[in-house]
């Protein structure tokens, strides 16, 4: 009797078979695809540094270059200012001849007057180059004006003008008195006025305190409502040329 193989399943036989060409692994796969897949000498040793492509090095420098342009946009913008704070710093109020009808006087007794109070004051306060003078009026020598302040490295406060305005009346009877905050004066400043008591009545005191420069008068037969705009013509001719 002849031995026979047994029969083989169809789908058997096609799957003992294997083409000539088939590769027969995953290497000989990668092998003939085509595709370098050698792995680098690197590879295995840590994480790749990362290096941001071309795109994102424009995007950080374009972004840069912004914020520089800003910057320098806004130092440009306070500059002027800085300058000129640190510039009026070192110079001093002017003392015009004539303010709204007052004409500087050059009277002996008064000038001692002057000369007294700027001395009390430079020993006060912070003030420097602190200037005075003395203001007579066509109405008589009774309404004399007389005048002193000067300028500091700081902005001049309320409390600053005060700490004045108490240093300069403290000879007198009661000090200052009744020492209120006005609107009349120059809107740049706090403007403040009182009075205080003399042989021959109540003398108007007014002062002023801006950003670097801080100017006390005193106005004899006027009333506060008198002295404040006064003062405040004073503040204006006595700054506009610095």
């Amino acid at each position: 009797m002849d031995e026979r193989e047994p029969p083989q399943h169809p789908g058997n036989r096609h799957a003992s078979r294997q083409p000539a060409n088939t590769p027969s692994s995953a290497a000989e796969v990668a092998a003939d695809d085509g595709v370098d897949n050698t792995v680098p000498a690197s590879a295995g040793t840590g994480p790749t540094p990362y290096t941001p492509g071309p795109s994102r090095r424009r995007l950080s420098i374009a972004v840069g270059g912004g914020l520089l342009v800003i910057m320098i946009a806004v130092g440009a913008g306070f500059a002027p200012t800085v300058w000129k704070l640190w510039h009026e710093q070192d110079k001093p109020l002017v003392v015009p001849d004539r303010v709204d009808g007052l004409i500087l006087a050059k009277d002996a007794a008064a000038e001692g007057t002057v000369d007294s109070l700027k001395g009390r004051l430079g020993a006060g306060t912070r003030l420097k180059l602190i200037k005075g003078a003395a203001y007579a009026d066509a109405a008589g020598p009774a309404r004399l004006v007389i005048f002193v302040g000067g300028v500091e490295t700081s902005t001049s406060t309320e409390a600053d003008l005060d700490k004045a305005l108490q240093l300069l009346t403290a000879g007198e009877e009661s000090g200052v008195t009744d020492l209120h905050q006005v609107s009349s004066g120059p809107s740049d400043a706090v403007v403040k006025c009182g009075s205080i008591q003399t042989d021959s009545g109540p003398m108007a005191v007014c002062g002023w305190a801006d950003r670097d420069s801080l100017g006390i008068g005193f106005f004899p037969h006027r009333s506060v409502a008198e002295a404040a705009p006064l003062l405040g013509q004073m503040h204006a001719a006595m700054r506009r040329q610095r």
